[in-house]
Order: structure tokens, then C-alpha cells, then sequence
């Protein structure tokens, strides 16, 4: 809220705003090994016109330290995941005509111990939220790990930017929104495995999603949502065990808009996660993830806009303990 309250502070509130919508927020889940599996972020329902492309760019910086070793319930189990990471990634939206639109999109990513701890406590005494054992361990150092029963799940190097996996999306369009009802699309992916999965950046094999989303308008306010299946690959270490495997996933997006005025949108979204593995007893990687990001949407010109959000895990076992993204986006 003081992300966005700050950004519009100087602009004044429009009576009767344009109708032009600036969300939902692509709310993205920033845990590490989150990363390597396939997710839709949120989208509007609208697709995108035939012959017509939109360009987005986004950055996401998050800090998360979730870390829990050798538990008397679960005494084989070590699960490390204390980093910051930095995601960067360029998306692409074609308009094919009949109704259909096409995505990709190029994600790169960085990790490192960071110097940002102490802050993110701070952050968290100050809004009274959950800590994590963070005040248990040093502050700014690396390690993202899980193993179990001498076996290594999964690691990920620091100090080296890699390429990620890349999802390609078709998105057909349903209906759109009048006096009757929203406009609604479904939508199914495939996430080509182009990460390492050696060195953490992908999970060595394709994933595949289907959703559906929704959007429906009244004045200056807008409201979106999604219902995602996620059916990840399994890594060929999680294969070569048998005893664990990554879960079939389940994701519900929400998002609201409210327009301050001719420019300038105020944002709100939440992306609810089901877990990434649950074959894993220790909560820092087998819990649900509740994403909320707030944060403000204004426009450089009719055609192109800037965004930017702060996000936190509500449940606060498995998910980052914080996130910012900036983003940019224009038509063609």
C-alpha cells in the first residue's frame, strides 16, 4: 500500500477515469525451486488483436529463508533454501486471429547470498509477520539444498546467471464480458526444458498446464481471476530415488483494480499455490503457497505502461518471505 499510495501521490483522483485496464498483476512465485516448474501468471481474459504484438519486460528481486535440518519426525530429511534471487524475464504476445493469441517467454535468473537480511526482519518485526527461524541462522549467506537420506533433491549455484525453462501458451478466447456475464478464456502450455537442471535452473524435463481466466468490469473497477492445472516433469534424480516425486499442481488467481484516475491504477492480486512436493515431510518445501502482492500501475503513453508490486507469502512456511517486481509492457 505505500508503494502504491507513494506512486500516486502527486496525481489527482479522477472522477470518471478512463476505462482502460492496467492488470491484473503477474504475480509470479519466486521460490527457487518454484522457479524450475511451470506456472501461469495472471491475464486479462481479452485476447490479444490478430496481427498485433505486446512486449512485456520484468524484473522480480525476492529474499527467502526457509531452513530446517534433520528434525526428530523427520530425521533424514535437510531442506536449505536461504538466498536471494533476481528474475528477469522478456515476454512476448502475439495476436493470431479466430480468437487465439500466442506467449513466450525468456527467463533468466540470479542467485546469491545478497545483503538484505537484516532488512527483510526488520520488514517483519514492523508488520508483525511470521520470521521463518530467520533469526536462528547468519544473515547473508547462500545455500539452496534439499536431501534426504544422503541423496541430493535439489541444489542450486549461486553467483551465475542461467537461462530458465521456457513456456509457450495458446489461449483461445470463450466469450467476452457484457450485460450477461464476464469475458472468459482458457489457455493450455507446454515449458520446454532449456534450464539446467544440474546446476538448478530447470527440472530437466517438460511440463505441461491448462487454465481458464476471467475478467468482468463495473466503473472504475475491475476484477480478474484464474483457475490453473499445473503437470510438471519429473527430474531425472527424483526418477532415479522413486521414492519422492513433484506433485500435479492447483492454482487459483484473484485480482482487483481500482483506477485513481486517467493514468494511474491501483493494483491488488493473489495467487494461491498448491504444494510442489509432498512426498517431503518438513513444511519449508511441502506447504501451500499464498502469494498477495499491492501495488500501482501508471501509463508512459496510450500504448505502453509501468508496474510496480510488493508481495508476500501469507501462510509464510514454504513461499518467499519478500518480493518486489518492477515490469514494463507495450503494444505494437
Amino acid at each position: 500500500m505505500l508503494a502504491a499510495c507513494s506512486a500516486c501521490a502527486g496525481l489527482s483522483h479522477g472522477s470518471q477515469p478512463l476505462a482502460r485496464v492496467r492488470g491484473p498483476l503477474a504475480i509470479r512465485q519466486q521460490h527457487p525451486m518454484a522457479l524450475t516448474l511451470f506456472a501461469f501468471r495472471p491475464r486479462r481474459a481479452t485476447i490479444q488483436p490478430a496481427g498485433e504484438w505486446g512486449l512485456g519486460v520484468q524484473a522480480a528481486w525476492s529474499s527467502i529463508e526457509e531452513i530446517r535440518r534433520f528434525p526428530s519426525w523427520a530425521p533424514s530429511e535437510r531442506v536449505v533454501f536461504d538466498c536471494e534471487t533476481i528474475r528477469s524475464t522478456l515476454r512476448g504476445r502475439y495476436g493470431l486471429g479466430s480468437g487465439l493469441d500466442f506467449e513466450i517467454e525468456l527467463p533468466l535468473v540470479y542467485a546469491s547470498a545478497g545483503r538484505l537480511d537484516s532488512f527483510i526482519e526488520a520488514w517483519h518485526d514492523f508488520l508483525s509477520l511470521p520470521k521463518g527461524g530467520r533469526e536462528r541462522f547468519p544473515d547473508d549467506r547462500f545455500e539452496v539444498r534439499m536431501t534426504e537420506g544422503g541423496d541430493e533433491l535439489y541444489a542450486l549455484e549461486d553467483n551465475r546467471l542461467g537461462l530458465q525453462d521456457i513456456p509457450l501458451i495458446l489461449t483461445r478466447e470463450l466469450r467476452s464480458e457484457d450485460a450477461r456475464g464476464p469475458a472468459l478464456a482458457v489457455r493450455a502450455a507446454v515449458e520446454l526444458p532449456t534450464g539446467s537442471q544440474r546446476r538448478g535452473f530447470g527440472n530437466g524435463a517438460p511440463d505441461f498446464g491448462l487454465g481458464l481466466v476471467g475478467e468482468r468490469s463495473w466503473g472504475r473497477v475491475t476484477a480478474t481471476f484464474g483457475l490453473d492445472l499445473h503437470f510438471p516433469g519429473q527430474p531425472d534424480r527424483l526418477e532415479a530415488l522413486q521414492r519422492h516425486k513433484l506433485d500435479d499442481g492447483f492454482a487459483l488467481e484473484l485480482g482487483a483494480e481500482y483506477r485513481w484516475n486517467d493514468n494511474c491504477s491501483l493494483l491488488v492480486g493473489t495467487v494461491w499455490t498448491s504444494r510442489m512436493i509432498s512426498s517431503m515431510e518438513l513444511e519449508e518445501i511441502n506447504r501451500e503457497v499464498f502469494d498477495l502482492g499491492l501495488g500501482v500501475a501508471w501509463d508512459l503513453s496510450p500504448t505502453s505502461r509501468v508496474s510496480v508490486s510488493v508481495h508476500e507469502d501469507i501462510v509464510a512456511a514454504t513461499g518467499s518471505d519478500l518480493s518486489l517486481q518492477l515490469g514494463w509492457s507495450a503494444g505494437f
